[in-house]
């Protein structure tokens, strides 16, 4: 990706690297080489705590490049959080059937209506 054409972004990315410099020094150029994918989904910094946090679905599980990217965080002394989140992605889905008059209301996970629709298009 070609961060300077996404100035905010290139910024964020100095920014995080001039934080994990101060804390990790020149290990962190063995850190990069290390690290290609699975990096957790935030960074939060306050003051001189930060840590990573990994956010998940609570039917979502961890990859394994996810998780031997958090391993090797670790290893580095970078703390790294998962948090699960605990509300169903469900949509609810109401059917009227009109020759019994009667109401049904389905829970139908929003993740696999998104797949029965492509399915449908095909």
């Amino acid at each position: 990706m070609n961060y300077d054409i996404y100035p905010n972004v290139r910024r964020k990315i100095d920014r995080l690297e001039e934080i994990l410099l101060k804390q990790l020094g020149l290990r962190l150029y063995l850190l990069r080489q290390t690290v290609g994918s699975g990096i957790p989904d935030y960074f939060v910094h306050k003051k001189n705590e930060s840590f990573f946090v990994e956010v998940k679905l609570e039917h979502e599980t961890i990859k394994k490049h996810q998780l031997m990217c958090m391993k090797r965080l670790e290893e580095f002394g970078l703390d790294v959080y998962i948090v699960r989140i605990k509300s169903k992605p469900y949509k609810l889905k109401s059917l009227v059937d009109v020759e019994n008059d009667r109401l049904m209301i389905m829970k139908v996970l929003i993740r696999q209506e998104k797949l029965r629709l492509r399915y449908r298009k095909a």
